[in-house]
């Protein structure tokens, strides 16, 4: 529901001519505390979240995708919310009007950040690889976070590192939990 506010926000403000095109990233001048000379530390992203299909509420753009992270890092003067992050590709191709940021994103007032685009119909496959890598007042940039795997068929999105096996914990935890309730449930006769 969030995400559909946010899209209809974009579409609302937009010029009709652009209303297919977005790029709601906030940025902001980082070089703020020039006594600020220690770098942040690694990032640690804490939700990542790739959906597809969204409704574009009647705008002529097709259906929208949107991804949402939630990054935080350590850092010894910046305040959390002051933070801002580079965001880098290091592998694969994003999908047809996914927009990188040139410059580092600052973070909305609940800690997170989208990036929106118009999906299409959500039917093309794609797989890309990002880092992102803290920015601080003083305009330190810090280490890159670990790799954020997006991933989609095109009928399913797919999000975590490299090797993410928590989707074949979770099976294998719900075949045991299966097993172990017929086990239970078994006549001893």
């Amino acid at each position: 529901m969030r995400s559909l506010a946010l899209a209809c926000l974009l579409l609302l403000t937009a010029d009709p001519a652009d209303a297919c095109d977005f790029s709601p990233f906030q940025t902001a001048d980082v070089s703020l505390d020039p006594t600020d000379e220690i770098a942040p530390g690694v990032p640690v992203i804490s939700e990542v979240e790739l959906e597809r299909g969204g409704d574009t509420d009647g705008a002529d753009c097709g259906e929208l995708a949107h991804i949402r992270l939630r990054p935080t890092a350590p850092d010894d003067k910046t305040l959390p919310g002051q933070l801002r992050f580079q965001v880098k590709l290091v592998g694969g191709e994003p999908p047809p009007g996914f927009v990188m940021p040139d410059e580092p994103i600052s973070l909305s007032t609940d800690g997170t950040t989208y990036f929106v685009w118009a999906d299409g119909g959500g039917h093309g496959a794609f797989r890309f690889v990002i880092e992102l890598r803290a920015v601080d007042l003083g305009g330190n940039i810090g280490p890159p976070s670990e790799p954020i795997v997006f991933e989609s068929s095109g009928s399913g999105c797919q999000v975590g590192g490299e090797g993410d096996p928590s989707g074949w914990i979770a099976v294998l935890l719900l075949v045991a939990a299966l097993g172990f309730r017929r086990w239970i449930s078994r006549d001893p006769r």
